[in-house]
């Protein structure tokens, strides 16, 4: 059955509530001592063989063409989450959670840079509305705005999540999702073992033990499910509109940073929240 731009769109939703999940996973992972390398290994290690297993029959004749999109998409996802992980370490939950989904403003920019198609006036305002939730959701308790190093490092990886969006629109956008997925799984865990030997750390089975459940749920869910969804679901839905649904990840992150006592609650997050919310909302009844 076809997908709709609609059924994608909430596919999109389901994706964001899994990654929000995600932030606190990795949280406990760096907790438990485990290096961003270590953790990226294990995580697109479970996550590329858990696509294999599910579907090796569709993996195993794909073309050249989408073996190749498939490894440059995971490149670019190696970067962002590497950035991502270094920097949820020198920073808060919530802040690399909502930093993150900044990447909804980087997103059409991207896309007009390379296919000079100017985004629809309302994406602007979807945007920049979104844009004004995620500044509420990163203030400080004196209504500051208060980056590190660690927030510098989640913008990074906010710029290059963005890239990632664009790249599948651009590239990828009328190939099989379920190799393309799979390659780049497979593409980051090479590149996650390659950055053990750049970047050498040991791990313990006391590591390992106290952060096994935090990275099942990374490699299962956050990875294997949830890029095999969002590759499927941005072969039908233009990319600016996807980034603006997939902001809704620094609002469920910081839902569940708040419920597993990783934060603190500050009023203008319930602002902010709405906001982000109903930029989501009102994104899943256009077509871009």
């Amino acid at each position: 059955m076809q997908l709709s731009r609609r059924g994608a769109a909430w596919m999109l939703v389901l994706v964001t509530l899994i990654w929000g999940g995600g932030f606190a996973a990795s949280e406990y992972a760096i907790r438990a001592g485990l290096s961003a390398s270590w953790i990226l290994l294990i995580r697109f290690s479970i996550g590329s063989l858990f696509v294999l297993a599910c579907f090796f029959r569709k993996i195993r004749p794909a073309p050249a063409r989408m073996i190749l999109h498939g490894i440059g998409a995971g490149v670019i996802l190696f970067l962002a989450f590497f950035a991502q992980i270094v920097g949820q370490g020198k920073t808060t939950v919530p802040n690399a959670a909502l930093l993150t989904a900044t990447n909804v403003v980087m997103v059409p920019f991207i896309i007009w840079a390379f296919r000079h198609r100017r985004p629809r006036p309302r994406t602007f305002l979807l945007c920049l509305a979104t844009m004004c939730g995620m500044v509420l959701l990163t203030l400080d308790g004196e209504l500051r705005i208060a980056p590190g190093i660690g927030d510098l490092l989640i913008l990074l990886c906010a710029f290059l999540f963005a890239l990632h969006i664009a790249y599948l629109e651009l590239v990828c956008f009328h190939d099989d999702p379920i190799p393309v997925a799979f390659w780049q799984l497979l593409t980051c865990a090479v590149m996650s073992g390659l950055s053990l030997l750049i970047f050498p750390s040991a791990l313990t089975p006391a590591q390992l033990h106290a952060g096994l459940l935090p990275v099942l749920y990374l490699g299962f869910l956050s990875t294997g499910a949830c890029y095999l969804m969002q590759t499927k679901a941005q072969t039908v839905l233009p990319a600016a509109r996807a980034g603006i649904v997939m902001s809704l990840e620094g609002f469920f992150g910081t839902v569940f940073s708040l419920i597993l006592g990783l934060a603190v609650f500050r009023p203008a997050m319930a602002l902010g929240g709405i906001i982000v919310t109903l930029s989501v909302v009102l994104s899943s009844a256009l077509d871009s």
